[in-house]
């Protein structure tokens, strides 16, 4: 049968060879055509013709909700996302952003809006203004952003007034927080229809997914990569797949291309702590909390471990602010002597980065000195900060970034009673002399030091110091200055100070 098949062959091939190469052609002219598709589309067309930034996240963006803007990550995106009355100049000023003209009197502030556009094509109000604070008023969390407003009103379509009880000096304070993200202007309109949060900046959201986070706006592309591993934030900085990176821990010292990329450190923008929050045992009790905070010896823990990326404090508040307190926590062994409960264990939450889950490690020693037995749960950062708001017991370390530079941001959100868990209190911290004094400081340096010895005299916290941030920027990227989480400022692009 073969011969008589190979035979036939020759007459049947230029048969089968042109159903194949119709077969072979009709597919490359399909995936011809798909390609073009793509290649045409505006989507693709408009990405490859933009000039890209790519930075990275840490963690998955949790929220699009300004007003659940309580991380890193949010901070970040939502900072590009957004616009807000006001905003921070690279330089760290408060500057005007929808606003430009103030006009302070006795009861308040009056306001003239910019004519200003959300991304939908409508105008930016002041009933939107009067919308978004109000909401974040109603919402029952972070009350302290908008605290000493007592009323927010439109006077017509651009003009606004905020009733702002205290005078020029709480106008002051409450115009620095007007910066933060939690304070974004958005559309009442596209909120009320279909609860979309439609924001005024150039940026609109392409892509939020697990892997990264893209804005897009007319003439600037934004890649976040999500990457919760420090080795691999640092591979991709290598290969050069990053314009910002952030080197934690052993990164810092790592190689850079110094040709590529400039570094640059800050002080004192994030303060590192464990919260101490009581779990029926050893936590409840102030003599041992004390105890903790005089035998952690955080000097040589912020230089050697964390290898001169922390500057040992036991403050909350940076000394570049005023906040700096005289050391009274002198390396001692850890002393308890009353009995420990029976079966005790105490528990130390962390996230997965290398810094905290040292310190984690760190205090298991210091612990196990003292008999007590440890437990260390490695989480990430959403669950861990959920069972911070189901006030499960034990330590939970964590670290604060400053929103706007002022001793305000450090001290109200993390020790008055009202901001109990996502306010920002995650020690669930109560003294009613605190709050007292917090309602009413000048931020003095008197009262500074005042309030944080009280604080530290209560010893809510394991206080370890304020993170030195080391970043690498890429050289003539586009993006200028840092402050705190802004790193770039899109405004720059546009070429409008905004300043009032």
């Amino acid at each position: 049968m073969l011969p008589v098949a190979l035979a036939t062959l020759p007459r049947y091939l230029p048969v089968i060879l042109l159903h194949r190469f119709h077969a072979v052609q009709q597919v490359a002219i399909l995936l011809a055509l798909l390609l073009l598709a793509y290649a045409c589309s505006p989507e693709r067309k408009a990405s490859a013709a933009l000039p890209t930034i790519r930075h990275h996240l840490k963690y998955r963006l949790q929220s699009l909700d300004p007003i659940e803007s309580v991380d890193e990550a949010s901070a970040i995106v939502l900072n590009v996302l957004h616009r807000r009355l006001y905003r921070l100049s690279t330089g760290g000023r408060v500057v005007g952003d929808l606003v430009v003209q103030e006009f302070l009197n006795r009861r308040g502030v009056e306001l003239e809006l910019a004519e200003a556009h959300f991304t939908d094509g409508s105008l930016v109000t002041a009933s939107d203004v009067v919308f978004c604070f109000e909401r974040l008023q109603n919402s029952g969390r972070q009350s302290w952003v908008l605290s000493g407003l007592k009323g927010t009103k439109a006077l017509g379509p651009r003009r606004l007034f905020l009733q702002v009880q205290g005078g020029a000096r709480t106008w002051q304070s409450l115009r620095s927080r007007l910066t933060l993200p939690k304070v974004s202007i958005y559309s009442k309109t596209q909120y009320v229809a279909n609860g979309h949060f439609i924001g005024a900046s150039p940026f609109t959201l392409r892509e939020n997914s697990p892997e990264r986070v893209v804005l897009e706006s007319p003439a600037r592309r934004v890649e976040f990569a999500v990457l919760p591993d420090e080795a691999s934030r640092y591979f991709f900085f290598r290969r050069g797949q990053l314009d910002i990176y952030e080197a934690d821990g052993v990164f810092r010292l790592m190689p850079a291309d110094v040709g590529e990329y400039e570094a640059r450190d800050t002080d004192g923008m994030a303060v590192l702590y464990g919260a101490l929050v009581a779990d029926g045992g050893l936590l409840n009790d102030r003599d041992f909390r004390l105890a903790l905070n005089r035998a952690f010896d955080r000097q040589n823990f912020c230089d050697k471990t964390l290898l001169g990326g922390c500057v040992a404090s036991e403050a909350a508040v940076p000394a570049q602010m005023g906040g700096g307190l005289p050391t009274v926590f002198m390396v001692q062994p850890l002393k308890y002597h009353k009995p420990l409960p029976r079966g005790y264990i105490l528990t130390i939450r962390t996230p997965p980065d290398r810094e905290r889950q040292n310190l984690a490690r760190a205090l298991r020693g210091l612990l196990a000195e003292a008999g007590v037995a440890v437990e260390i749960l490695v989480l990430d950062l959403p669950t861990m900060i959920r069972h911070s708001n189901e006030r499960r017991g034990g330590i939970y370390l964590f670290k604060w970034l400053v929103d706007y530079p002022h001793p305000e941001n450090f001290l109200e959100p993390l020790f008055h009673s009202r901001n109990f868990g996502s306010g920002g209190n995650r020690a669930y911290y109560s003294n009613p002399e605190v709050d007292r004094l917090l309602d009413k400081t000048d931020y003095s340096p008197a009262q500074l030091r005042l309030i944080q010895n009280k604080i530290r005299d209560d010893a809510p916290w394991l206080f370890v110091g304020h993170m030195r941030k080391r970043h690498y920027l890429r050289r003539n990227a586009g993006f200028q200055g840092e402050m705190g989480l802004v790193l770039w400022d899109w405004k720059a692009y546009a070429g409008r100070s905004g300043n009032i």
